[in-house]
This record gives C-alpha cells, structure tokens and sequence, in this order.
C-alpha cells in the first residue's frame, strides 16, 4: 500500500491488476482518494465524504467511481487507510498491507451514470462517471483521520449543462 498526501487529497495508489469493463472497454484502477464533504449530492443532500476510484483505459481513456461515505459502523476495509493517513506533502509506504479496493465498495452496485470531467485540475472532460447509488459507512474516527488533513478539498457542485444521468439498474 502507498498512500501519497499530495498537497489537496489523500490518494492510495493501486498495484495493477484490478478493473472494471465499461461498455466492453476495460478500465484498469490506478488510485483512489477522497474528498471531503462529498463533490455529488443525492437529492440535494452532501454525505459526509467521498471516494472516487480512477480508472484508466489502455487508450488513455477515464471512468471514476464515486462512493459516497457516510459515518457510521466502522469499515475495516477503510481502516488501514484511515490508520496510515500522511500529512501534506508525505508519503507513507506499507508493502506489508494490502487494502482490497472491492470491499470498499457497496454491496448494491447500481450507478448514476454521466460523461463528465476530472473534479481536480486540468479538469479534463470525456470521463465516465459512475457514482454508486447506496453509500458505505465509516466510522466517526476514520472519516476524523481524513478531516484532520483535508475538510473542505470538494469542488463546488456543478451544473448540469445538458449531461444526461442515467440510472444503472444492473445489479
């Protein structure tokens, strides 16, 4: 595991192997990390954090999934994450521990699905947005070991400018 605090996130980049198929195109995992409050909101309402997965194609291509995270029940999957937060400019490297990026996520894989772009700069537009429709909860202490680094890292909510959202019902 390497978690990197690159000055306006925390990110743990991903050893390859993990993906996911988006229209039959295979969009391989890089590294995750978290904003705080949440970038979406569902029904008007932010969570309390959120995740977002970046994945890339083999032809440069981006799809993101966002989980958003809500305090609750401790997350174990989350946990080493949580235990092993740098601060600003840090990188914190643990070989020893591996952090499943699957258990992160909520058992009812149903998505909002829109052509957006990057939340952070440059911005870049074309990436596939997939943002998971039931949260997952972390505990008050986990999601206190990310505010105590980042507590406001959320882009302002955007508007929608003709993007169509479609409701994944796939299960």
């Amino acid at each position: 595991m390497s978690i990197i605090n690159n000055g306006h996130t925390v990110q743990v980049n991903y050893a390859p192997g993990s993906y996911i198929l988006i229209d039959g195109e295979r969009f391989d995992l890089a590294q995750f990390h978290f904003h705080a409050p949440s970038e979406h909101t569902i029904k008007g309402a932010h969570a309390a954090a959120e995740m977002h997965l970046v994945h890339k194609s083999a032809s440069g291509g981006l799809a993101v999934v966002g989980v958003m995270l809500q305090e609750g029940a401790p997350n174990s999957n989350f946990e080493p994450i949580a235990a092993n937060m740098p601060d600003s400019g840090q990188t914190v490297q643990k070989p020893e521990i591996m952090v499943n990026a699957a258990g992160l996520l909520p058992a009812d894989a149903r998505t909002h699905r829109y052509a957006g772009s990057l939340t952070t700069p440059p911005g870049t537009e074309g990436v596939k947005w997939n943002l998971m429709l039931e949260p997952v909860t972390v505990s008050s202490s986990q999601l206190a070991a990310f505010r105590r680094r980042y507590d406001a890292n959320n882009r302002p909510i955007q508007k929608l400018n003709g993007r169509e959202i479609i409701e994944d019902t796939t299960r």
